[in-house]
């Protein structure tokens, strides 16, 4: 059972089967390895690894077709979790699976994305359904104008602080997301993946409901060659018990802006 009684699923994760390709005498692919850190972290957050239910599917390495039994699990998901790269954006696989959570989470309140960049994606290649969704990025760009270099790649060491960072970051996020569901508040439509606290429901509460004991700071957006050195100042702050927002970045869709 989930921690969400109402949905099926708890978490829906959606991925490309190359992204998750074992490389080197790595045992599994990244993405694997990535969700297995992820419901460990979220397993800490929640309570216990048996609270909530994620689901991904394991098969997709086989190559096999997407079944109406997929289909329908995605659509009674309440979160989707998308780990975007080029061969997401390329996966039919993959944008059938998002059209049919879009299409049940248009009407749905409680639904919300979180999307996870591994790789440097053009704007103008984005899902029109992700356009909108300030992204967990798992990547830095290359020192002197060289590739971007995806964390954890080709599996984490013990002291990949960037990796385990992001991990942190998005099973806090995606906790939150969970509770505040559960206890039914409506988030914003279109709003950025991990900024729970900017929604309707939280600007009608108490300023104590939201801040840590210690205050509230807003922590500005930066550009890409800053955003480690923001997650280090938040996680600062954090320590300190003094509540940053947005945790996750923020839409710059004009509405949600």
């Amino acid at each position: 059972m989930g921690y969400l009684s109402h949905c099926g699923d708890d978490i829906f994760l959606t991925y490309a089967h190359v992204d998750d390709e074992a490389v080197s005498d790595a045992t599994q692919g990244w993405v694997s390895e990535f969700v297995k850190c992820l419901k460990t972290e979220l397993a800490r957050k929640i309570g216990r690894s048996d609270s909530y239910a994620l689901w991904v599917d394991h098969d997709l390495r086989h190559s096999r077709p997407v079944t109406p039994q997929i289909l329908d699990r995605v659509k009674q998901s309440a979160i989707l979790v998308a780990i975007m790269s080029p061969g997401y954006i390329a996966s039919d696989w993959c944008r059938r699976e998002r059209e049919a959570f879009f299409d049940v989470t248009r009407s749905r309140a409680s639904g919300n994305v979180f999307v996870i960049e591994i790789d440097q994606i053009d704007d103008a290649d984005r899902p029109p359904e992700l356009a909108d969704f300030s992204p967990f990025r798992f990547w830095t760009r290359g020192t002197r104008g060289g590739a971007p270099r995806l964390f954890g790649w080709p599996r984490p060491q013990f002291d990949d602080h960037e990796y385990y960072g992001a991990i942190k970051d998005l099973a806090q996020a995606i906790s939150d997301e969970m509770r505040n569901i559960k206890r039914g508040e409506t988030t914003v439509p279109n709003m950025s993946a991990g900024s729970a606290l900017a929604s309707k429901s939280n600007a009608a509460r108490p300023p104590s409901a939201i801040s840590g004991r210690n205050g509230c700071i807003y922590l500005a957006q930066v550009t890409d060659d800053l955003e480690l050195e923001r997650n280090n100042v938040r996680r600062f702050l954090e320590q300190a018990d003094i509540r940053v927002v947005l945790a996750g970045g923020y839409s710059l869709e004009p509405g949600a802006f």
